[in-house]
């Protein structure tokens, strides 16, 4: 159980740094600063 709490805890991480890692370009394709 600790492995699978843990690979959740893991994959959740991984998701939210995507998230940041693409929420400012999506906002920059979304509304172009030019």
């Amino acid at each position: 159980m600790a492995t699978s709490s843990g690979a959740l805890v893991g994959r959740s991480r991984a998701q939210s740094i995507a998230n940041l890692a693409t929420a400012p370009t999506d906002a920059a394709s979304r509304n172009p600063i030019e």
